[in-house]
């Protein structure tokens, strides 16, 4: 799986699994908010990045912008 990332480096930790073993990993998180969460912060931020892609992003806008993805 990590082969087909085409990562150049990658750190894997292991341990043994302590605890209740009994739950699927995959509830661990409500999907569902977590992907309304990411959504509205690429609505926030696309501008931007647009800004910084067209080299149009002035220093205290990116501060700005710095501070506020800090913030969350």
């Amino acid at each position: 799986m990590i082969a087909g990332l085409q990562l150049l480096t990658a750190t894997i930790i292991t341990g043994p699994v302590r605890g209740n073993t009994g739950g699927d990993p995959v509830h661990a998180w409500d999907l569902d908010v977590l992907r309304a969460r990411y959504d509205a912060f690429i609505a926030e931020f696309a501008p931007i990045r647009a800004e910084a892609a067209a080299q149009e992003l002035d220093a205290a806008r990116a501060l700005l912008a710095r501070t506020a993805i800090i913030d969350l």
